[in-house]
């Protein structure tokens, strides 16, 4: 965070203070326990009440294993969250679907009904992105849920310009720091303390896990200092001190002085930006063709420096500008502002050819992707969101040459559904999402239905060409929406007819919609396919459950894909198919995004890298069992470790008792796109999945041109060529023997990452995919020839099912036959509108697929 161009003031009365030169102080600092300090320190306790912030609070307040909601809004949520975490909390957070966006209330509601938390923690305004949080609004949500719980609100970036009503909301901690919008030099940590939070820390059982922050320790100093009556802990910093006070008078003392502050700092803002919150910080996105390097570098030759993006997926694609304190309240007399904003519209001119600005990913609707308050918006923008041409040249595809249309038979209009897709993240999400793109590519349309991801619902369109229903169904766990059956028909019926439908793809055995979709499909005479992602056991309640409810829904479906041919068997003897009717059609990768980048390695070191979710599924336990040998053997080899999950808690646990802090990294969630840059990093990529249908990772990885060393389960075996990949049973001395044999191969002979890299692009591409997909749909329609009648449904369900499970399966599709019936009289399909259709122009092809 920038002021510019300078952060401070020298020559105001607070850095003077600092200075030890302010009205009557002596020009030497003057001791802690000299009347003239006492009194100014008591002054500005009494202002504010005391001082400390993030671990104090989670030291003071927190109990091991108490339970703490985060509201997240990037990354200082995330390092909020992590320092409670280190403190022993057992930490919730809620984040926004998109980048710039925060929670909503409906989350926070949600959180608080199905929890009870010691704590929630609120980042007022995130300085890595600017978003501003409604604290007043969580507040009154929290009190009415769950009065017991304690608010503690991170204000470094809003306290002194934004309005905080901290007792009227019912706040127990409120944290900022000197350097800010404050006005003093950076160094102080600064909390004001409820009576409750108070009382709470000095009634705290559990062993002390600060000293220096503790708030036994900190409280009868206080009290002494605000009677003024010197006393010792530890020595303040006096000239800190000195300038707090002489800040807090100019923003408290006065009538009227706090609110012609936030006044100041809403027209700073709005001199900034159309909409003036947050007051203290504008996050810019730069126009499209302005590099930042190049932008950056244009300012700093006028004088102005910038502070770039913060948040590392999108630091290049925006910067920010911090007005706050001597920049608002003596603008005119220092003009900050107005030297800073022509620096930056200067700068801009002198790019050739550029675009009108405008915000990025501008839907049909003319709402932006992202709900940041604070982003840059300038008039020619606000003129294309009000403007229906400028509206949809934003979202349009790039013009160019005309793609091929299908090599045999007509383009088809396909609807995938799944409950798993974008902003979720994981295998499915990406197998369908790059599929519909080359299939767009190749003449056909598609449609994606998922369910809403909090705040998107509707209609998007996407950069690849497809179009998503975000339908508002209710999820009960892991993104899974409640299944139901009947309930999703009346809106699956409108989107299949409103965009005249021609086939149904599912994905996933996991997804309650795709279940549905394949039974509502058929019921109303649309040929459905069935891709399976994952294998299942026959011997546990889980898996016996999903193959009973797979067994009914396939028996709708007119043709099931696999990944692997191990998914195949898996499939064909849990939903009793006929295995001529399921066809295998792996995953792929886009090689281009996984290029080897050998340089990155250390080469001081043999780096194993674990990208996966960390669950028994995918063989944390033994994970954590082989680190701590491997360690032990091998005082070169380090591990660096991506994801999440239910057993992350068992690898920090590992890490702590063997002291491996400094040889085992562990990155928790790793996002798609960000995969790479974790990958390249390594020399070997260990896999310890206890049952996998294909495995992605082990190809993105031998990609990258890692040797990988994976369990041989599941379809795992035929992913990759032996000289690609070292097997290992699923057993702990077996994996250290494995383990051990790639790290001599690393030492000895290492595999050549380029040339991994080109085999692996002759052997997955998703053209390939979706070539071998096509040729599904087309068996599928050129074999259609009636839709079944009812009677021979009813009666294949009966056979194929069960004998009781049978009875009740033709009750649920009758009953579905009569919904369907009445939805026709209801609302007659000759009254719904059908979807507009656009031409899709790219102007590379290859491009596209790379995207």
């Amino acid at each position: 965070m920038q002021v510019f161009p300078s952060a401070f003031d020298y020559t105001s009365p607070t850095i003077a203070a600092f200075l030890g030169t302010f009205q009557v102080l002596p020009a030497m600092s003057p001791s802690h326990v000299d009347p003239l300090f006492v009194d100014k320190f008591g002054a500005a306790i009494q202002l504010l009440r005391t001082t400390l912030t993030w671990d104090a609070t989670a030291a003071n307040l927190l109990e091991i294993c108490d339970d703490v909601l985060c509201i997240n809004t990037d990354i200082f949520g995330d390092w909020f969250a992590e320092c409670i975490w280190v403190y022993g909390g057992k930490v919730d957070s809620l984040r926004p679907s998109l980048f710039g966006d925060r929670p909503s209330l409906a989350q926070v509601e949600s959180a608080l009904k199905a929890k009870k938390y010691k704590l929630i923690t609120i980042t007022h305004v995130d300085t890595s992105s600017g978003v501003l949080n409604n604290v007043g609004e969580i507040c009154r949500v929290v009190r009415c849920l769950s009065p017991e719980t304690l608010i503690a609100l991170d204000g470094v970036c809003s306290v002194g310009a934004e309005v905080i009503k901290q007792e009227e909301w019912g706040i127990d901690v409120v944290m900022t720091g000197s350097q800010t919008a404050l006005g003093v030099p950076p160094g102080l940590a600064v909390m004001v303390v409820s009576k409750r939070a108070a009382e709470v820390a000095l009634a705290k059982k559990s062993a002390p896990t600060t000293y220096f922050a503790s708030f036994k320790k900190w409280l009868p100093i206080m009290q002494k200092y605000e009677a003024r009556q010197p006393s010792y802990f530890a020595t303040p910093p006096v000239q800190l001190i000195l300038a707090l006070q002489v800040s807090l008078s100019q923003l408290v003392v006065g009538q009227g002085a706090m609110h012609q502050r936030f006044a100041e700092n809403r027209a700073a803002s709005a001199k900034v930006k159309m909409r003036s919150n947050p007051n203290t910080l504008t996050a810019v996105y730069y126009p499209a063709g302005v590099k930042p390097v190049d932008f950056l570098g244009k300012l700093a030759a006028k004088g102005v420096v910038l502070a770039g993006g913060l948040h590392p997926e999108y630091a290049t694609k925006y910067f920010r500008i911090g007005h706050m304190n001597v920049s608002v309240v003596n603008e005119q007399m220092l003009g900050h502002l107005d030297v800073t904003l022509n620096a930056i519209k200067t700068a801009l001119l002198s790019f050739a050819d550029l675009p009108f600005l405008r915000l990025p990913s501008i839907a049909m609707t003319g709402q932006k992707e992202s709900a940041n308050p604070s982003v840059f918006n300038s008039g020619q923008e606000q003129q294309g969101m009000d403007n229906p041409n400028l509206r949809w040249r934003a979202v349009r595809p790039i013009r160019g040459r005309k793609l091929q249309s299908l090599p045999q038979g007509r383009p088809l209009r396909l609807c995938f559904v799944s409950d798993f897709f974008f902003p979720n993240v994981g295998g499915v999400e990406s197998h369908m999402h790059f599929l519909a793109q080359e299939l767009v590519l190749r003449g056909h349309s598609v449609v994606i239905v998922s369910h809403a991801y909090g705040n998107r619902v509707g209609v998007r369109h996407l950069a690849s060409g497809a179009k998503a229903y975000y339908i508002p169904l209710r999820r009960i766990v892991d993104q899974v929406a409640l299944p139901t059956l009947y309930s999703m028909l009346p809106l699956l019926r409108v989107i299949l007819l409103r965009e005249r439908i021609d086939l149904v793809h599912a994905h996933q055995a996991f997804s309650a919609m795709a279940h549905e979709a394949i039974i509502n499909a058929k019921t109303m005479g649309i040929p459905a396919v069935f891709t399976d992602h994952s294998l299942f056991g026959f011997d546990d309640v889980a898996g016996i459950l999903t193959n009973k409810l797979l067994k009914f829904s396939l028996c709708d479906a007119d043709h099931v894909i696999c990944v692997s041919h191990t998914g195949k068997e898996n499939t064909v003897l849990r939903a009793c198919l006929d295995p001529h009717d399921v066809s295998v059609i792996p995953n792929a990768v886009v090689a281009d995004n996984f290029c080897p980048a050998p340089e990155a390695r250390d080469p001081s070191k043999i780096t194993i890298v674990v990208i996966s979710r960390l669950a028994y599924r995918k063989g944390t336990d033994l994970l954590v069992s082989v680190i701590p040998p491997i360690c032990l053997r091998y005082p070169q080899v380090e591990f660096i470790i991506g994801g999440d999950g239910v057993k992350r808690i068992q690898l920090e646990q590992m890490r702590e008792k063997h002291m491996l802090q400094d040889r085992v990294k562990v990155l928790g969630f790793v996002k798609h796109e960000n995969v790479r840059n974790v990958l390249v990093q390594g020399h070997i990529f260990l896999n310890t999945s206890l049952t996998e249908a294909f495995c992605t990772a082990i190809v993105e990885a031998a990609c990258c041109g890692l040797l990988v060393v994976s369990t041989s389960v599941g379809g795992i075996p035929e992913v990759l060529p032996d000289h690609m990949i070292v097997f290992s049973k699923p057993d702990h001395n077996d994996l250290v023997s494995k383990i051990e044999k790639a790290i001599s191969i690393v030492q000895l002979e290492p595999p050549d990452p380029f040339t991994l890299h080109k085999e692996i692009r002759s052997m997955y591409s998703w053209s390939n995919v979706a070539e071998r997909t096509e040729l599904v749909y087309n068996r599928v329609m050129v074999s259609l020839k009636e839709p079944i009648s009812l009677a021979d449904r009813l009666r294949k369900f009966q056979q194929r099912v069960g004998v009781w499970a049978g009875k009740f399966s033709v009750m649920i599709i009758a009953v579905s036959h009569l919904l369907f019936l009445f939805l026709e009289w209801l609302v007659p399909r000759e009254s719904i509108d059908s979807a507009v259709d656009f031409d899709i122009f790219f102007a590379d092809a290859e491009a596209a697929r790379r995207r």
